[in-house]
């Protein structure tokens, strides 16, 4: 309706009625969600992607597969076969209960089979069209109003993967009568045609009929089911379970000593991640994500670390806000998800039985059409869950559903007249005017849309008259954090803030005391200062970004080389943040420079890793750099794969803010200046671009043969140890069976003597 007729708004800026005509670009949602906007048979079914037709193993049959009620009506949901690839066979029920047909029996899938699949997972198979399924849906019907359809209804279900709720569940009707007994067959069709008669004139999905909006191709890849809440969990899941406990503790005190310094996240808890793993969040698998190569080293297989850096390389391709050159961006993300998959693959082709591995394929295309993933992630849609949740427990819970909306309308109503909205208001003292709106005969014949509502189709009114609160209700935003944290609203813009803001002025003390000024004359571009100039050394300085960079940072700088037209990438850390007393910054409030000591970039990429290398040592230069050519705070870990970090009880405990005497486990490195670039961070990752290695692609068709024959060799060893164990139960039992044999003869050997 609103696509036909538009909906009317008020243009704050013109003064005016404006009328918006929507159009739906995309469908977001989660992978289920999805495949229904979709008319999908879900990830479950054997045409388990909804973008493409590729084809694989159905991970479960068919719900309705299950044992039916004996009345021969409704279907049972929740039900499915444990048998993963078995076919869908019919259940015919009558006035008694019957059992159920035997499941076909799983077929044996060859080495050729097993081949030819994981080649078509790993690439994307024919696109599927809009046209093309509602075809199908339009053939699903036809069967349907015939009697005995309902065999051929489901199997072209399951060999297209089309399956439509809406249409289902009004179609069930007419099944419910084809499969009726005692019944003849003229009675069916004569219920069926009076069934018929009262259904919908459209009975397919709604979505079908939404303008220029095809459910297959616009419902892009969703980045936070998929990877944070697909990928890293199963990896990280997987990994926790691999683990002795020993190892685990050991995982726990890499996790709380790495370093978190410009990944933009709060200090990490290796606890909570590592004995809780089956509990986590997306925010602790986008953490995960960005440290697991440098705390799993040493616990896993070879193969299953190439996985986890493989991952490390995506991620921050696909965390991009902004996308410059896009042809060369969607070509590094379809390398990185090509080397993920042949990593994944060379671990164990069963990885492949989860369609998510498949669904990532798509996301190139979608980024393509749509933009930068991350607008259309749902990650800000998991926000209203406490939203949702707080509404749900101050409800009656009569009408929860309707208690919630009533509580959201209020909270967008309230944030519509704070944030200097506009709404309609009657001059009259009494509500009632004698004057009425216009009714919905008084448009007919107009070329403009009517209105949704008689206040705004009655603009004519001399009664009515566009208003605005008061300046003392908007004052409130300003009274704490009242708008910004209940309304969203006074939030300050901190990019927008200039660069060099200091956050506090630090200790007041003479140049030659500090840190810097001990250095002396070594320090490159240092201006001129006396050992006795007085200087301060704030804690935190704002960079342009926004963030803030802390004295020990890491930080990335451009700098132009004597006689380059250039700029070159550089990193460092922050050794001070200097602020010179009486100077045109400090007057503003912002630093006068940094002083920074300067990393060398090694050439060689690290081997397990595949991050660059950088060292620092007592030589390092020590350069001053502006907090205008900062460009961000780099991640930088530990090089403890090459050297035999100790875990050593050396972290100082505090409790209630004080030191204790107790000291809990931290890592001990040794080698401190051998350190790693972490290119994984998904902050600023387009930063660190240019400092990426990228590894050389990996030749897919041998892994993958290596891969299956591994896997067939496991399923005979598997079913030879299910046939030596089904000999030796038959074996035992016999033995059994031998043995009470000739107890029993010997009892009656002797009963026969005693009489």
């Amino acid at each position: 309706a609103c696509q036909n007729s538009g909906v009317w708004a008020w243009d704050c800026e013109t003064k005016e009625k404006i009328l918006i005509i929507p159009s739906v670009l995309a469908m977001l949602g989660d992978n289920p969600m999805q495949s229904e906007f979709a008319c999908h048979i879900g990830l479950r079914g054997r045409m388990f992607c909804r973008v493409c037709k590729v084809q694989g193993n159905a991970e479960e049959e068919e719900a309705d597969n299950a044992r039916k009620p004996p009345n021969g009506t409704g279907s049972n949901e929740s039900l499915s076969a444990p048998d993963a690839s078995s076919l869908a066979s019919d259940v015919s029920t009558g006035a008694s209960a019957r059992q159920p047909k035997k499941k076909k029996g799983k077929v044996a899938e060859s080495m050729a089979d097993m081949i030819v699949r994981i080649t078509n997972f790993m690439k994307i198979g024919a696109l599927r069209s809009g046209d093309e399924t509602q075809a199908l849906l339009r053939s699903q019907f036809v069967n349907a109003c015939r009697i005995g359809g309902y065999a051929q209804y489901k199997r072209t279900r399951t060999q297209f993967g089309v399956k439509d709720t809406h249409q289902e569940a009004l179609l069930q009707r007419l099944f419910d009568v084809s499969k009726k007994h005692g019944v003849t067959k003229a009675q069916k069709e004569a219920q069926m045609e009076t069934v018929h008669k009262g259904l919908l004139d459209i009975l397919t999905s709604p979505v079908w009929r939404i303008k220029d909006f095809d459910p297959h191709a616009d419902t892009p890849v969703e980045i936070l089911h998929v990877i944070l809440l697909g990928f890293v969990k199963y990896f990280w899941r997987d990994a926790i379970a691999r683990l002795k406990d020993d190892q685990k503790e050991t995982l726990i005190t890499r996790i709380s000593s790495a370093s978190i310094s410009g990944l933009g996240i709060s200090s990490l808890s290796g606890s909570t991640l590592v004995k809780y793993s089956g509990s986590l969040t997306g925010r602790d698998f986008r953490a995960i994500a960005q440290i697991a190569p440098f705390v799993l080293h040493g616990l896993l297989d070879k193969d299953i670390l190439e996985c986890w850096v493989a991952l490390a390389r995506l991620v921050p391709l696909v965390w991009q806000p902004q996308i410059n050159k896009v042809d060369d961006h969607i070509a590094d993300i379809e390398k990185a998800i090509d080397y993920l998959l042949d990593c994944v693959c060379r671990v164990t082709p069963r990885w492949f039985n989860k369609p998510k591995f498949h669904i990532v394929l798509h996301l190139p295309a979608h980024i393509r059409r749509f933009g930068p993933a991350m607008l259309f992630a749902t990650e800000g849609f998991e926000s209203f869950n406490a939203i949702i949740r707080s509404a749900s427990v101050h409800s009656n819970r009569h009408a929860p559903s309707r208690d919630i909306a009533h509580i959201m309308a209020r909270g967008n109503r309230v944030r519509h007249l704070l944030s200097g909205g506009f709404f309609l208001m009657n001059r009259l003292p009494k509500p009632c005017s004698t004057r009425t709106a216009h009714t919905s005969s008084q448009h007919k014949g107009c070329s403009v849309a009517p209105s949704l509502s008689a206040w705004m189709s009655s603009s004519h009114n001399q009664d009515l008259r566009w208003e605005k609160i008061g300046q003392a209700p908007i004052n409130l935003i300003s009274i704490g954090n009242f708008g910004a944290q209940l309304l969203g609203l006074g939030q300050a813009d901190v990019a927008s803030l200039p660069p060099g803001l200091c956050i506090s002025c630090g200790e007041r003390q003479e140049w030659g005391k500090t840190k810097s000024g001990e250095r002396g004359p070594a320090i490159q571009g240092i201006p001129p200062l006396s050992s006795t100039s007085v200087v301060y050394t704030p804690r935190q300085v704002r960079l342009y970004d926004g963030d803030l960079c802390t004295a020990g940072d890491w930080i990335v700088w451009l700098s132009f080389p004597q006689g380059a037209t250039t700029p070159t990438t550089q990193v460092g850390q922050v050794l001070e943040i200097i602020q010179v007393a009486g100077s045109q910054k400090q007057l503003t409030g912002r630093c006068d420079f940094l002083v920074v000591v300067t990393a060398t970039i090694l050439e060689d990429m690290h081997d397990y890793y595949r991050m660059p290398r950088i060292a620092v040592s007592s030589k390092s230069i020590v350069v001053t750099v502006d907090a205008d050519a900062v460009k961000c705070v780099a991640n930088v870990q530990h090089n403890c794969a090459d050297h035999p970090c100790k875990v050593v009880a050396s972290s100082v405990v505090y409790q209630e803010r004080e030191k204790t005497d107790q000291r809990a486990l931290a890592m001990t490195h040794t080698s401190p200046g051998d350190l790693i670039l972490n290119t994984g961070q998904m902050r600023n990752s387009s930063l660190l671009r240019p400092l990426k290695v990228d590894p050389e692609p990996l030749d897919r068709q041998p892994i993958i043969m290596h891969s299956v024959k591994l896997e067939m060799d496991r399923r005979k060893k598997k079913r030879d140890a299910q046939a030596a164990m089904a000999v030796a139960q038959l074996t035992e039992t016999s033995q059994v069976v031998k043995s009470k044999h000739a107890t029993a003869s010997t009892s009656l050997r002797q009963h026969v003597l005693s009489t």
